[in-house]
């Protein structure tokens, strides 16, 4: 983590950092883990803020990685990425979750947390 680098938190022992892109005129939010400089884990959400896609290796989960980059999103959400001018939503929880992703979406908190229209 660069000092320069606003949008990246350690948090032992995983490192948080924060990225967006341009796809086909919409906006991508990521939020990716890393331990020991390896990546170990993705967050994406769109420019509405509803998290897209959540992935963290096998041999990481259950560990708060999931989590991690959750709280790190919700500590950006309404601040601007001062290297690209782009507002970072703040997130919530998709409606659509597998059934690991609603007892997930459940612990993050009841501030965030809304009931799935559809598990599978």
């Amino acid at each position: 983590m660069s000092a320069s680098d606003n949008l990246s938190k350690e948090q032992f022992p995983y490192t948080y950092s924060y990225k967006n892109s341009e796809h086909d005129g919409l906006i991508d939010h990521d939020v990716n883990a890393y331990h020991k400089g390896s990546h170990v884990g993705y967050m994406l959400f769109g420019h509405s803020g509803v998290v897209e896609d959540i992935n963290v290796n096998k041999e990481h989960q259950r560990k708060g990685v999931a989590t991690g980059m959750w709280n790190h999103a919700v500590s950006l959400g309404g601040s601007t990425d001062k290297a690209t001018g782009i507002r970072i939503p703040n997130i919530e929880h998709s409606e659509n979750r597998t059934a690991q992703g609603e007892e997930w979406a459940k612990s993050t908190g009841k501030a965030h947390y809304f009931p799935a229209k559809e598990i599978h």
